[in-house]
């Protein structure tokens, strides 16, 4: 048996560049069997304060990204990479909750500590 595995780049929600070849996308990432996207952001809410990092370019995406997730087939996401603290602890933590309770989708994460 074999297992077809598709990997999605950066991703951030909404992010309106993205929206011109989303059609294309969503029927290439429907065809795999896994697909796993690497969630550039915390995913953080509207009505909610966070203290931010001190960071130039702050990136975020918005509770909403289920549609998203779902269109393009997303069944695990990693979270390792420079901007998933960009809101600081909560806005991981709300992150983890939010990909785990409601799009119930696998989280790859690594921490990576400085020795």
């Amino acid at each position: 048996m074999m297992l077809s595995l598709g990997f999605v780049g950066d991703f951030l929600y909404p992010f309106e560049e993205y929206y011109n070849e989303e059609k294309d996308n969503k029927e290439l990432f429907r065809k795999v069997d896994l697909c796993i996207g690497n969630l550039e952001s915390p995913i953080i809410f509207k009505n909610k304060e966070y203290r931010e990092s001190r960071k130039l370019v702050k990136l975020f995406s918005l509770n909403g990204i289920e549609g998203f997730v779902r269109n393009h087939n997303i069944k695990a996401v990693s979270l390792a990479n420079n901007h998933i603290f960009d809101f600081g602890i909560e806005g991981f933590k709300d992150t983890i909750y939010y990909l785990d309770e409601k799009l119930l989708v696998k989280i790859i994460l690594q921490l990576y500590s400085k020795i």
